[in-house]
């Protein structure tokens, strides 16, 4: 449970809503942050969380984005953050601050509260706030355009209030409601972020009336700031930090940067600043306009030393931080992570800072508002079990939205590569990176003419059936296909071949290593069986007969296996197998054979109860049922008359495991009548029921253990 929390931390809500798509492992620790915070666009979103009451636990944050209010908002005990914004215009918008009121009602927790909305008056404002008024801890606004027409002592206060931000207004606005409403009902105010692009007037009044108890004052460029204005001072007694906003990147004459120096150095000699330790800048780098950017990033950020602008960047440290105070320098950029552009941001600014020692100053770099300068990684090793959790559609997902788990998802993802076409093959050429990772390689098509050798490919699945335009494969061009790939051990071959020498010749170089072969022709049988085969299995452990057209089971097994395969274990017997071919197959690999794993084959009927080969080692057997329901049962009646006379003629002193794969998922549709279960294992009197206990006794006999296997088509948990 610790390590999944780990692994949901470090999830974006793309990648949360993943995994409670696709991946049911997760889902229970999944749901609470992906429902943490919900956005709300339309009425229809409301009403869909006002229906699903189970989520309703999980909410700590809301986000509005209507001009209205929602016809159906829930009663959510546990939000404790109200963020309500809207790109409408101010004549289109239709909440008022009892509207406002009203749905706070509806989240008695809030405490933090985002309203960037522009209200006609401050008394709306105050109406919005009142329901918490007493808890309220946090306040996000924007300034009304109308004066305040309420005398300052009717604002109720709010005690509580820690931080404000305001967001841009009329700049002449801006004195006035902090000094009629922010110093009369917020006095313990501690972080103040004020507007950017403020005239000099306006600005400093709104400094002035501030409550001195402001720890941390935010603000941006003043527009119209000159040397003579900057003497004015401003005092700020108990300010510890301030946080400055650099937002104009591809400005030569770097006038963001000589205000904040300015101002800084000003109120530092009146002693307007006695407190100040932290220096803050905030650099918006994701702002900038690609046609000013002659240069490279790090150039129009920091010069590093080289424009016709350069600034004095250690007189400006010095100017700003004074003999103690530190820098924390945050750049917010468009670049991905571990890109050339962000070393060289990294190195541009530690060189433009190397007047200042190490504890003074640090960087962070934030990437689409993901932070990374401070990340701790998961450990390689937590990476593999996360992604090793994973199936193929997850794995795509988690390599497009989570950056921490690329490095440990690509290899994963192109594990297994499929092939449909040629511009797949020329596509996957065009990689070389991505090739040098596929060990599966799924091809569903003819020979792919622009497939590169790939080294680490151990297993191909080989579809193709090119015999619907009356054209065959050769053995040579096979041939020449799996010699692309010199690590190929393991090969699933359902291709039409004309004579069975083409299959000998496809297999030849690669038969030496090969440790499983599946091998079937899906459309036409193959002419002439191989008397002198030229491929010798000598690795191989597993043989299996796909299904398809007619093989000669017994002439392959007699030409190809024995004395050329003695380390085989494991072999699969198709449908069109018969009695007959079953027999003389087994009694070649008898000696060795661990597993045999049978569909129903036709003949049974005709079987004779000859002695046959000992099979010393076999301990499973695995039978196949593809019909489930099937009102005859037939694969299950072959299953008790094989075992029957089966056991009789090849002795299994060690056969412990019958094992039933059951394909539930082909199940016709139009038969299900009832219920699945009845229609799988009949349980009341029908046409065909079968004596369950019967074939029971007769298939496991008295120590034999049931293995069943039932691919269903339902959800885990229905």
């Amino acid at each position: 449970v610790e390590l999944s929390c780990i692994i949901i931390g470090y999830c974006d809500r793309a990648t949360l809503a993943a995994l409670l798509l696709v991946d049911r492992t997760f889902m229970a620790l999944a749901l609470p942050p992906f429902y943490a915070r919900i956005v709300l666009n339309t009425h229809d979103d409301a009403d869909r969380l006002h229906r699903r009451m189970s989520v309703h636990r999980y909410v700590r944050v809301v986000e509005l984005r209507m001009v209205c209010v929602p016809r159906h908002m829930p009663l959510l005990k546990h939000v404790h953050t109200l963020i309500w914004k809207t790109t409408r215009d101010a004549d289109q918008l239709q909440v008022s601050g009892e509207h406002v009121a009203d749905i706070i009602r509806r989240l008695p927790a809030v405490t933090v509260l985002h309203l960037p909305l522009i209200f006609p008056r401050v008394s709306a404002i105050e109406t919005a706030t009142s329901p918490i008024a007493r808890c309220l801890t946090s306040l996000d606004i924007a300034i009304p355009y109308m004066p305040i027409a309420a005398h300052p002592q009717t604002f109720s206060p709010l005690p509580a209030l820690r931080r404000l931000v305001i967001r841009s207004s009329p700049s002449n606005a801006l004195p006035e409601f902090v000094a009629q409403y922010v110093r009369v009902v917020a006095r313990q105010l501690h972080d103040v972020r004020l507007p950017s692009a403020l005239t000099w007037d306006s600005f400093r009044a709104a400094v002035v009336e501030l409550p001195p108890s402001v720890l941390r004052l935010r603000f941006g460029h003043v527009v119209d700031a000159t040397t003579y204005v900057l003497g004015i001072n401003v005092v700020l007694p108990a300010v510890t930090t301030l946080v400055f906003e650099v937002r104009v990147i591809e400005d030569d004459h770097r006038l963001e940067w000589q205000f904040f120096q300015g101002f800084v150095e000003q109120q530092r000699r009146s002693g307007a600043l006695p407190a100040l330790k932290h220096i803050e800048v905030y650099i918006y780098a994701a702002n900038a306009e690609q046609r000013y950017l002659y240069s490279d990033w790090s150039f129009a950020l920091f010069d590093k030393g080289r424009g016709w602008s350069s600034m004095d960047w250690c007189a400006w440290t010095l100017g700003v931080l004074g003999r103690d105070a530190s820098l924390d320098l945050v750049v917010y950029t468009r670049f991905s992570r571990g890109s050339q552009e962000l070393f060289d941001l990294y190195a541009a600014v530690k060189n433009c800072m190397r007047c200042l020692p190490a504890h003074r100053f640090s960087v962070d770099v934030l990437i689409r508002a993901m932070q990374v300068g401070h990340y701790v990684y998961l450990a390689p090793e937590l990476q593999a079990m996360v992604a090793g959790e994973s199936d193929r559609k997850l794995l795509g997902t988690l390599l497009r939205t989570s950056r921490f788990l690329h490095h440990t998802v690509t290899p994963m993802f192109y594990e297994e590569v499929s092939l449909r076409t040629e511009q797949d093959a020329l596509k996957l050429a065009s990689h070389p990176s991505a090739a040098g990772l596929v060990r599966t390689l799924n091809v569903n098509m003819d020979v792919p003419r622009s497939i590169p050798p790939m080294a680490k490919v151990t297993t191909i699945r080989w579809e193709s059936c090119m015999s619907v335009d009356g054209v065959r494969l050769s053995g040579s061009q096979a041939a020449e296909f799996l010699g692309r790939f010199p690590s190929l051990v393991h090969l699933h071959l359902l291709v039409d071949f004309t004579y069975m020498s083409d299959l000998d010749i496809a297999l030849q170089s690669v038969a030496g290593r090969l440790i499983t072969l599946e091998f079937g022709f899906p459309s036409v049988p193959t002419w002439s069986a191989v008397r002198t085969p030229r491929s010798l299995f000598t690795s191989l452990k597993e043989l299996r007969f796909g299904d398809g057209q007619f093989i000669n089971v017994a002439s392959f097994v007699h030409h190809h296996i024995r004395g050329r395969a003695d380390n085989l274990e494991v072999m699969r017997l198709p449908r069109y197998c018969t009695w007959g071919s079953f027999c003389a197959a087994v009694d070649v690999v008898a000696p060795r054979l661990t597993q045999l794993e049978l569909e129903a084959f036709l003949g049974m009927e005709k079987y004779d109860m000859r002695p046959g080969l000992e099979t010393p080692l076999l301990h499973t057997i695995v039978f196949e049922v593809h019909r489930p329901n099937d009102d005859t049962r037939h694969e299950w009646s072959f299953m008790r008359d094989f075992m029957f006379v089966a056991q009789v003629r090849n002795r299994m002193p060690v056969l412990q495991t019958i094992r039933v794969v059951l394909y539930a998922a082909n199940a016709l549709q139009s038969m299900l009548v009832w219920e699945w279960t009845y229609a799988l294992f009949r349980v009341d009197d029908g046409p065909s029921d079968m004596d369950w206990r019967s074939w029971v006794e007769c298939v496991l006999g008295t120590f034999r253990r049931l293995h069943l296997v039932i691919h269903a088509p339902f959800l885990q948990g229905s």
